[in-house]
């Protein structure tokens, strides 16, 4: 039963990703969505993006042990990425634009149908517990992400350059929620690795 779920669960994500960023990339979407390869600059994409290809990868890899480690920890990162992704929306993203721009088209994807799907994965069907050392290689991605980003503001400007609005209060102020983000992403790691155990399905 856990190894079709999980197969389930991949092939969706691994179809539904691509196909909700070229339906942006083609067609737009609204609030925070850009066509072309200029959608490439929202972590959300990213993100995303990550998640299927970590769930395309499992897909390819699953029979062959020696990469269960790695594939493991890579579908952990892409969705602790993802579900950062969801909650940003959820209590940042949502008040600030409306949630009906946020859960419109592809976003409704992005922010919430692949988020939850990742994080179902991994807590009910885990095949993968990461330590200490992987709970802190997993905020990686937030992190070089949210370093590119202040990094173009400062040099740049911030007018067009803070689609996320993380400038609004000041460059330091961005900063900040930044790094706090990453602190939230590495408690939310410890926790939901924890859940996991207690909740998976066998």
């Amino acid at each position: 039963m856990k190894l079709k779920c999980k197969m389930i669960i991949n092939l969706f994500t691994a179809a539904a990703v691509p196909a909700a960023w070229l339906s942006m990339v083609y067609r737009g979407g609204g609030t925070l969505s850009s066509r072309g390869f200029w959608s490439l600059k929202y972590f959300t994409v990213l993100s995303n993006l990550f998640c299927g290809c970590s769930a395309l990868l499992w897909l390819f890899l699953r029979k062959n042990r020696s990469h269960n480690e790695l594939t493991g920890f890579l579908k952990f990162s892409s969705s602790m990425a993802v579900f950062i992704t969801f909650l940003v929306v959820l209590f940042f993203l949502g008040p600030l634009f409306g949630f009906h721009a946020m859960y419109a088209a592809s976003n409704l994807w992005f922010h919430l149908i692949i988020p939850l799907t990742a994080v179902t994965e991994f807590i009910f069907f885990p095949e993968y517990e990461p330590g200490k050392k992987e709970i802190m290689l997993s905020v990686i991605p937030l992190l070089l992400y949210g370093t590119a980003y202040m990094l173009n503001i400062l040099i740049n400007g911030i007018e067009r350059n803070d689609w996320y609005g993380f400038g609004l209060w000041g460059i330091p102020s961005g900063i900040l929620m930044f790094l706090i983000l990453c602190l939230i992403h590495l408690l939310l790691a410890l926790m939901l690795s924890r859940l996991s155990r207690l909740l998976r399905i066998s």
